[in-house]
């Protein structure tokens, strides 16, 4: 809830110490209405040269409230006497009356009465200083409407002058009168500096300069230190004073979330917009506050008025040890770190801060990290166009194509889709040394965009994973399928699939997609997925036996002894139904024993690609050009290797190759 003070302002006076007690003699008395948060000593300053069109301030006194003049009357001097003496003795009272000495000033630099001995005079004055060419500063006392309408004197309402946001020349609110006309004395309207007028400024107002901002320099002097905050500093140790200074509102906000996380406490911001803030503890019992302004001379933010020392205790629950306080805080370990563990950031967090995060906190500061470090996800996106020609640029024959789709609302904007990666060395590498048959699968990405990875994967020479094509769709459908399998069609050149076989599970769309693209092909349905179905039903481990019996029997007669085992099993008992769920899968697609002689290859499982998915279940995690690199380098490595280990190799035949014929060897032989 915001608090009032009532001030009864005199101005235009003087004050007489030559008696017993001092008066004030002269001048005029006006009531204020003004947030106690707002009072300060810049705020009583800028009152009296942007509002009251004074020059200059000698002095000013405020009265404590019940006291006489003589006992009562304290000089304020800077933000320190308004923080420990006017704002503590009128706590109660909420009335409090101020003296101000002033240097009038009329329409012109001093005013018609003034002349050049008063000028030499006031310049001299060790007791004065000059504040006539600096603009009001931007925490300005906010006038509330008064509601004392009993008062015999005038009500005013302070006007803001000179925002930091308005331009010279935007227009001002003036004061009102009574009758709620402009007061006439005041209705000499805004200055705004023509072209042709630069040269002549001196006979410019310099109230009118006030009110436009035109004069908008605030001099050094009026702050007791100057400095500019230290981000590496010990934000332990560190204390704000008045006079330090910011770039900007974030580098004070980092200051603050530094300063706050080190001392463990946590604080709310009692006023935030683009020219102030101001942070206090939440612990009522502490008096700790910082408050800073815009300094529009110098284009800095600058401490304007500082509490006591806080005396909270430490808590490790602070509420600006945020995710992205702990993404900045932490960023280059997130930057040699990219996979760090949500639990290991809270374990180093609590170990190096001394605060205690959630795990969710955790998750977000990665996100966040990763951001700052790699950009936006639009961003990522836009580059793809970009990582397509540099692909070309490295690979004039292989296959890239990136296919989007229009915006439904915007008409300029276009979706992702999908994008097909072909090097021209994998599928010429497939083509010459490996037997024209593969699998093809695909993986859920783990990243923060869903969709899916498909992918073909072959057998070498060594009868070892090949992986030479791969694409990221939106999704596992019809359409989806159609549009990679005709690409591999391209690249591959099958034609309708004669003489080569495929084999996959029974995913959703492929199947259709394949009689679609390969209508002659032999499509292989992978054994270890069947048998998952089937043994749902099946809980005999004799049966399951038999089952991969009749799966690897490499004759007709061979898989008609396990089938006929089935059967005689199921008719003994009418619990299970070996034989005929076995036969409801179409045996003739997966059984070794009816397979096609064409492609010289007897495999019927797809494991090669969920080998695969493995191998890059880690790069599935990152955004997409970094995953479809982290696949790239992957599988050059890889290449690398194998080409080093097979220049020392002697014999013709491959490794693997080998090992299989001598255990068939020796199986003979017994």
């Amino acid at each position: 809830m915001t608090e009032y003070i009532n001030l009864d302002f005199h101005h235009g006076g003087v004050m007489d110490f030559s008696g017993d007690s001092p008066k004030y003699v002269g001048g005029f008395s006006e009531k204020f209405k003004v947030d106690v948060d707002e009072v300060s000593y810049f705020g009583i300053l800028s009152l009296c040269t942007g509002y009251l069109n004074y020059y200059g301030v000698r002095k000013m006194w405020y009265l404590t409230p019940g006291a006489t003049m003589a006992e009562g009357l304290h000089e304020i001097m800077t933000d320190k006497e308004i923080m420990e003496g006017l704002l503590v003795d009128t706590a109660q009272t909420k009335e409090v009356s101020l003296f101000v000495d002033c240097v009038e000033a009329d329409d012109g630099l001093m005013g018609d009465n003034d002349t050049a001995d008063n000028i030499a005079r006031l310049e001299n004055d060790d007791d004065y200083f000059e504040v006539g060419e600096y603009s009001v500063a931007k925490e300005i006392m906010h006038v509330a409407d008064s509601s004392d309408e009993e008062s015999s004197e005038k009500q005013n309402h302070l006007p803001m002058v000179n925002s930091p946001d308005s331009e010279a020349g935007e227009e001002v609110d003036q004061p009102m009168g009574d009758d709620g006309d402009m007061d006439e004395e005041e209705d000499d309207g805004d200055y705004i500096l023509d072209e042709d007028e630069e040269d002549g400024e001196d006979e410019v107002s310099v109230s009118a300069h006030r009110r436009t901002g035109l004069l908008d320099e605030e001099p050094a002097y009026m702050f007791d230190d100057l400095s500019f905050y230290d981000p590496d500093c010990d934000h332990k140790a560190l204390e704000f004073t008045v006079g330090m200074m910011f770039l900007d509102v974030e580098d004070f906000k980092k200051a603050i979330s530094n300063h706050v996380v080190a001392a463990g406490a946590s604080v709310w911001c009692k006023k935030s917009d683009e020219s102030r803030r101001e942070y206090r503890y939440k612990d009522q019992n502490c008096s700790w506050r910082v408050y800073v302004a815009w300094w529009s001379g110098n284009a800095f933010f600058i401490v304007r008025r500082v509490g006591l020392p806080h005396s909270c205790t430490r808590s490790t629950r602070v509420n600006l040890a945020t995710a992205r306080f702990i993404a900045e805080h932490f960023l280059e370990r997130f930057k040699s770190e990219p996979d760090w563990k949500a639990p290991l950031i809270a374990m180093e967090v609590k170990r190096e801060l001394g605060v205690d995060v959630e795990l969710k906190v955790c998750y977000t500061a990665r996100a966040i990290a990763k951001e700052m470090l790699c950009g936006t996800l639009e961003q990522e996106y836009n580059k793809l166009r970009r990582y397509v020609a540099a692909l070309i640029a490295a690979d004039p024959e292989g296959r890239f194509e990136l296919e989007v789709e229009p915006d439904v609302q915007v008409a300029e904007k276009v979706h992702f889709k999908r994008f097909y990666v072909g090097f021209s060395r994998l599928r010429k590498g497939f083509l010459a040394g490996c037997r024209p048959n593969f699998s093809i699968d695909g993986c859920f990405l783990k990243g923060e965009v869903p969709g899916m990875l498909l992918t073909a994967v072959g057998k070498d020479g060594n009868s070892h994973i090949y992986p030479f094509a791969w694409a990221v769709v939106e999704g596992e459908n019809k359409s989806s399928w159609k549009w990679f399998l005709e690409h591999l069609q391209e690249e591959l050149g099958f034609g309708d699939g004669v003489g080569w076989s495929v084999v996959s599970d029974q995913q959703k769309g492929l199947v259709e997609a394949i009689n679609l693209v390969m209508p002659s092909v032999e499509h292989r349905k992978c054994v270890r997925h069947v048998f998952a179905n089937w043994k749902v039903k099946v809980k005999n481990e004799k049966m399951r036996k038999i089952y991969w019996e009749a799966v690897y029997a490499f004759n007709v007669p061979e898989y008609e002894t396990a089938t006929t085992k089935m059967e005689a099993f199921q008719n003994a008992q009418a619990v299970m139904t070996p034989f005929s769920d076995f036969m409801e899968q179409d045996p003739k697609s997966f059984c070794r024993a009816f397979l096609s002689r064409l492609p010289k290859s007897d495999f019927v499982e797809s494991n090669i690609c969920e080998s695969w998915n493995n191998v890059i279940v880690k790069a599935r995690e990152y955004r997409i050009i970094a995953m479809l690199e982290a696949i790239r380098g992957y599988i050059m490595v890889q290449m690398r290797k194998k080409r080093k280990k097979f220049e020392k190799m002697q014999s013709v035949i491959c490794p693997a190759v080998m090992s299989t014929i001598t255990v068939e060897d020796l199986k003979a032989r017994m």
